[in-house]
Protein backbone atom coordinates (compact mmCIF):
# COMPACT_ATOMS: atom_id res chain seq x y z
CA UNK A 1 0.00 0.00 0.00
CA UNK A 2 1.44 3.39 -0.43
CA UNK A 3 0.91 6.62 0.61
CA UNK A 4 1.28 10.12 -1.40
CA UNK A 5 3.56 13.09 -0.46
CA UNK A 6 0.75 14.56 0.77
CA UNK A 7 -0.15 12.32 3.57
CA UNK A 8 3.79 11.13 4.22
CA UNK A 9 4.97 14.79 4.98
CA UNK A 10 2.54 16.21 7.41
CA UNK A 11 3.71 16.24 10.87
CA UNK A 12 -0.20 15.76 12.19
CA UNK A 13 -2.68 14.09 9.99
CA UNK A 14 -6.27 14.96 11.06
CA UNK A 15 -8.87 12.62 9.83
CA UNK A 16 -12.55 14.27 10.53
CA UNK A 17 -15.56 12.31 10.99
CA UNK A 18 -18.39 14.04 9.29
CA UNK A 19 -21.78 12.29 9.77
CA UNK A 20 -24.15 14.79 8.38
CA UNK A 21 -21.93 14.58 4.61
CA UNK A 22 -21.88 10.49 5.26
CA UNK A 23 -18.49 9.50 6.67
CA UNK A 24 -17.29 8.90 9.99
CA UNK A 25 -14.64 6.55 11.91
CA UNK A 26 -16.02 4.07 12.97
CA UNK A 27 -13.45 2.41 14.93
CA UNK A 28 -9.93 3.77 16.19
CA UNK A 29 -7.06 5.37 13.77
CA UNK A 30 -4.21 3.36 15.02
CA UNK A 31 -4.95 -0.54 13.20
CA UNK A 32 -4.53 2.25 9.94
CA UNK A 33 -1.32 3.24 10.84
CA UNK A 34 1.48 1.47 9.35
CA UNK A 35 4.89 0.50 9.72
CA UNK A 36 7.23 -0.88 7.10
CA UNK A 37 9.43 -2.58 10.05
CA UNK A 38 7.14 -5.16 11.69
CA UNK A 39 8.91 -4.92 14.79
CA UNK A 40 8.03 -1.10 15.00
CA UNK A 41 4.79 -2.02 14.06
CA UNK A 42 3.78 -4.60 16.77
CA UNK A 43 5.93 -2.20 19.18
CA UNK A 44 3.54 1.01 18.59
CA UNK A 45 0.71 -1.63 18.75
CA UNK A 46 1.39 -2.64 22.07
CA UNK A 47 2.00 0.71 23.17
CA UNK A 48 -1.45 1.96 22.37
CA UNK A 49 -2.59 -1.26 23.92
CA UNK A 50 -1.03 -1.19 27.28
CA UNK A 51 -0.86 2.82 27.36
CA UNK A 52 -4.04 3.88 25.78
CA UNK A 53 -7.39 2.33 28.30
CA UNK A 54 -9.28 3.35 30.49
CA UNK A 55 -8.69 4.71 33.89
CA UNK A 56 -8.17 2.20 36.29
CA UNK A 57 -11.30 3.50 38.77
CA UNK A 58 -13.32 1.89 35.71
CA UNK A 59 -11.43 -1.42 35.81
CA UNK A 60 -11.35 -1.64 39.41
CA UNK A 61 -15.68 -0.78 39.32
CA UNK A 62 -15.62 -3.37 36.48
CA UNK A 63 -14.12 -6.05 38.57
CA UNK A 64 -16.59 -5.30 41.21
CA UNK A 65 -19.85 -6.23 38.77
CA UNK A 66 -17.35 -9.29 37.31
CA UNK A 67 -16.64 -10.63 40.90
CA UNK A 68 -20.53 -10.14 42.01
CA UNK A 69 -21.37 -11.99 38.45
CA UNK A 70 -19.22 -15.08 39.90
CA UNK A 71 -20.70 -15.47 42.59
CA UNK A 72 -24.03 -15.37 41.17
CA UNK A 73 -22.72 -17.86 38.49
CA UNK A 74 -21.37 -20.52 41.41
CA UNK A 75 -18.21 -20.52 39.47
CA UNK A 76 -15.97 -18.39 37.39
CA UNK A 77 -17.06 -18.52 34.11
CA UNK A 78 -20.29 -16.68 32.41
CA UNK A 79 -21.36 -15.81 28.94
CA UNK A 80 -21.94 -12.14 27.71
CA UNK A 81 -23.51 -10.22 24.96
CA UNK A 82 -23.75 -7.07 23.54
CA UNK A 83 -27.11 -6.06 22.41
CA UNK A 84 -27.30 -2.64 20.29
CA UNK A 85 -30.91 -1.62 20.14
CA UNK A 86 -30.43 2.61 19.73
CA UNK A 87 -29.29 4.49 17.68
CA UNK A 88 -27.20 1.87 15.33
CA UNK A 89 -27.27 3.17 11.83
CA UNK A 90 -27.40 -0.85 11.16
CA UNK A 91 -31.15 -1.75 10.34
CA UNK A 92 -30.08 -5.34 9.48
CA UNK A 93 -28.46 -6.33 12.64
CA UNK A 94 -31.25 -5.05 15.31
CA UNK A 95 -32.92 -8.50 15.28
CA UNK A 96 -35.43 -10.09 17.81
CA UNK A 97 -34.62 -11.65 21.00
CA UNK A 98 -35.86 -15.02 19.47
CA UNK A 99 -33.97 -14.31 16.57
CA UNK A 100 -30.48 -13.75 18.51
CA UNK A 101 -31.83 -16.44 20.96
CA UNK A 102 -31.40 -19.59 17.72
CA UNK A 103 -28.52 -17.75 16.45
CA UNK A 104 -26.33 -18.06 19.64
CA UNK A 105 -27.56 -21.38 21.38
CA UNK A 106 -25.50 -23.85 19.91
CA UNK A 107 -22.38 -22.41 22.20
CA UNK A 108 -24.51 -21.51 25.37
CA UNK A 109 -25.10 -24.00 28.49
CA UNK A 110 -28.67 -23.87 29.59
CA UNK A 111 -29.25 -22.38 32.39
CA UNK A 112 -26.19 -20.65 31.71
CA UNK A 113 -25.60 -16.93 33.40
CA UNK A 114 -25.58 -14.26 30.42
CA UNK A 115 -24.82 -10.80 31.45
CA UNK A 116 -26.27 -8.97 28.79
CA UNK A 117 -24.57 -4.79 27.88
CA UNK A 118 -27.34 -3.41 25.70
CA UNK A 119 -28.98 -0.33 25.24
CA UNK A 120 -32.49 -1.66 25.37
CA UNK A 121 -34.91 -0.28 28.08
CA UNK A 122 -37.73 -2.77 28.15
CA UNK A 123 -35.84 -5.84 30.05
CA UNK A 124 -38.94 -8.19 28.61
CA UNK A 125 -37.97 -7.71 25.00
CA UNK A 126 -35.13 -10.05 26.28
CA UNK A 127 -37.93 -12.86 27.15
CA UNK A 128 -37.25 -15.68 24.14
CA UNK A 129 -33.68 -15.70 26.11
CA UNK A 130 -34.84 -15.86 30.03
CA UNK A 131 -36.82 -19.21 28.91
CA UNK A 132 -33.34 -21.15 29.34
CA UNK A 133 -30.62 -18.47 30.61
CA UNK A 134 -30.30 -16.46 33.18
CA UNK A 135 -29.84 -13.37 32.82
CA UNK A 136 -27.81 -9.92 34.05
CA UNK A 137 -27.78 -6.72 33.26
CA UNK A 138 -25.54 -3.85 34.87
CA UNK A 139 -28.77 -2.46 36.09
CA UNK A 140 -28.63 -5.93 38.41
CA UNK A 141 -25.24 -4.73 39.98
CA UNK A 142 -25.08 -1.01 39.98
CA UNK A 143 -25.23 -1.11 43.52
CA UNK A 144 -21.76 -1.56 42.92
CA UNK A 145 -20.65 1.39 41.60
CA UNK A 146 -21.48 3.89 43.87
CA UNK A 147 -19.37 7.09 43.42
CA UNK A 148 -18.85 6.43 39.46
CA UNK A 149 -20.36 8.84 36.83
CA UNK A 150 -23.20 7.04 35.10
CA UNK A 151 -21.22 8.40 31.89
CA UNK A 152 -19.00 6.02 32.50
CA UNK A 153 -21.61 2.90 32.54
CA UNK A 154 -20.95 1.95 28.83
CA UNK A 155 -17.20 1.63 29.25
CA UNK A 156 -17.49 -0.57 32.38
CA UNK A 157 -19.97 -2.15 30.70
CA UNK A 158 -17.15 -3.05 27.82
CA UNK A 159 -14.88 -4.26 30.78
CA UNK A 160 -17.81 -6.88 32.18
CA UNK A 161 -18.54 -7.95 28.73
CA UNK A 162 -14.12 -8.67 27.83
CA UNK A 163 -14.73 -11.27 30.56
CA UNK A 164 -17.10 -14.09 29.49
CA UNK A 165 -16.55 -17.06 28.94
CA UNK A 166 -17.83 -16.45 25.26
CA UNK A 167 -19.13 -13.20 23.88
CA UNK A 168 -21.62 -12.75 21.05
CA UNK A 169 -21.92 -9.18 19.83
CA UNK A 170 -23.83 -6.49 17.66
CA UNK A 171 -22.42 -6.46 14.11
CA UNK A 172 -21.69 -3.35 12.38
CA UNK A 173 -20.98 -1.53 16.50
CA UNK A 174 -17.69 -0.32 16.96
CA UNK A 175 -19.32 -1.01 20.57
CA UNK A 176 -18.92 -4.47 20.10
CA UNK A 177 -15.63 -3.99 18.63
CA UNK A 178 -13.88 -2.68 21.08
CA UNK A 179 -15.41 -5.63 23.69
CA UNK A 180 -13.54 -7.90 20.72
CA UNK A 181 -10.36 -6.15 21.30
CA UNK A 182 -10.01 -6.34 24.88
CA UNK A 183 -10.81 -10.40 24.42
CA UNK A 184 -8.16 -10.63 22.08
CA UNK A 185 -5.49 -8.83 24.86
CA UNK A 186 -6.79 -11.12 27.18
CA UNK A 187 -6.28 -14.25 25.54
CA UNK A 188 -9.32 -15.27 24.68
CA UNK A 189 -9.72 -17.01 21.63
CA UNK A 190 -12.73 -18.65 19.27
CA UNK A 191 -14.84 -17.11 21.37
CA UNK A 192 -16.77 -14.58 19.76
CA UNK A 193 -19.11 -14.19 17.84
CA UNK A 194 -21.39 -11.68 15.89
CA UNK A 195 -25.32 -13.03 15.55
Amino acid sequence: MGYAAGLQEPWLLHVPARPRLGYRMLTHFYPFVPFANPDEDRFYKRWVRDRLHYHEALFCAAARVVDALRADVGRDDFSTFHVRRGDLQYKSVKIAAGEIFERTRDYLQDGEVLYIATDEKAKDFFKPMASRYTLRFLDDYVHLLKGISSNHYGMIEQIVASRGRTFSGTFFSSFSGYINRLRGYYGFSDSTFYY
